[in-house]
This record gives C-alpha cells, structure tokens and sequence, in this order.
C-alpha cells in the first residue's frame, strides 16, 4: 500500500497537484484556515508546535503567517520537495505516518486535511493512526482531522469539480468503508470508517470533540483538551 501511494504522488502528479487541489477548493480551505488559527491560540510568548500529517505540499502551513513551529509528514518525496519550498521555516520528514518518529506529547496540534488518512487502506491501521497522534498530542492540545464519512462519498461525483474534471467516486453502497477514487493519477483505493469510530477512539483522550460538516462531502472534526492523565482501559498502546 505504502509503495502504491508513493509511485502515485510522483512528480508528474505533484505537478499538476495545486491546480486540482489547491486552487478550486477556496471555501473549504478558508474554513480549514479560520479552524487552524482557532486552535492554535494567541500565545505568542510560547509559540506552538502544530504537526500536519500526510501534509502534501504544505499549503496549510503557508496560510498561517504568525509564529508557529511547524513540522510536516509525507509519505511523496514529490510533494515534500514542494512544501519546503513553500515553508523553508517548516520542519518536514519523508515518511510512513505509522512508522514516523516523532516525540511523544509534542505538538499542540494535530492535523488532516483531505482525510489522507482513508489511503491506511484499513480501519486497524487508521485506528493505530488515531492512536499515535493522540500520543503525539500534548495535555491540552487539539486533533482537527478532515473526514470523509461513508454516506457522503458519492455526493462528490454531482459536483462542478467532477462535471470538470471527470474525476469519480465509486461506491458499492452508501454505509461501506471501501471506495476508490480515481483522477488524473489514476485509481486510489480508500478506506472511510464513520463518524463513531472516530469518536469512540478519540473521546476517553479529550475533553471535547467537535464534528462539524461543511455542507460539501467534508466533516470537520476536532478533538479539543487533551486529558493529561490516560483514564483506565485506555487503547493508546
């Protein structure tokens, strides 16, 4: 799966990536911003450390000006190449998000976009996924991952950007787990548990979780307060 995914996000598809992507998601994107800056607070004497996984070409990072101590992890050498460029601030790591080493307790925020996630190829591993960036997550600090539910998949193949671009969904059925997506860099085979899965994996972790749809295909879901002491029967290792 790991293979697959790199040889996909190759140069040829990095290149063309900002214009399917980046550039005609504005409204989404604005909401992704206006989410970040919330969760990071306004302490500028103790400037927080945000982590972004599966972080693409670090378009995120780059909308967030003020000072912020950022580190990036992706799996494409490609993409990579290209958030540096755009973040030469930034902190990045060519890597398997489950086998990234990075410390335990040390970011305020964790962050998804585009529910990367769904290419883990199965709910376990997205499970471990969740796991470790609660772990990663310091007493206090937040989670805000972009979610693709099982029931808003195929809502994506009535929009503009799917008339455009020909890019589709398939589906066998409304409530399973198992899609593909295919656009210019081929068929990508997903994996999208439900909303309670998230739920029930994050809340014994978080004083709060939030889950808010966006009125396209996207939820947005933060997980606020990070409990500092793990309640008993915790599932972190």
């Amino acid at each position: 799966m790991d293979y697959v995914v790199a040889s996909q996000y190759d140069e040829r598809y990095a290149d063309a990536y900002e214009a399917y992507y980046l550039n005609p998601w504005a409204r989404k994107h604005n909401l992704n911003v206006q989410i970040i800056n919330t969760l990071l607070g306004s302490n500028s004497d103790n400037p927080a450390h945000w982590l972004d996984l599966f972080c693409g070409q670090g378009w995120h990072f780059a909308q967030i000006d003020r000072q912020v101590l950022k580190t990036g992890v992706d799996l494409s050498a490609a993409q990579i190449e290209r958030a540096r460029s755009r973040n030469p601030e930034a902190d990045f790591l060519i890597a398997d998000v489950l086998s990234a080493d990075l410390p335990d307790s040390g970011f305020d925020l964790v962050t998804c976009f585009w529910a990367a996630y769904c290419y883990l190829g199965s709910i376990p591993r997205i499970g471990k996924l969740l796991d470790r960036a609660v772990a990663w997550t310091r007493p206090g600090g937040s989670l805000y991952f972009e979610i693709l539910l099982p029931g808003d998949l195929l809502t994506f193949n009535s929009s503009e950007f799917a008339k455009a671009t020909g890019f589709r969904v398939t589906q066998a059925a409304l409530d399973d787990p198992n899609w593909a997506y295919t656009d210019y860099g081929g068929t990508h085979r997903m994996v999208s548990p439900p909303l309670s899965f998230f739920e029930a994996r994050l809340a014994p972790h978080f004083t709060q979780i939030v889950a808010e749809h966006d009125g396209g295909f996207m939820t947005h879901l933060r997980a606020q307060g990070r409990i500092a002491t793990e309640p008993t029967g915790s599932n972190m290792h």
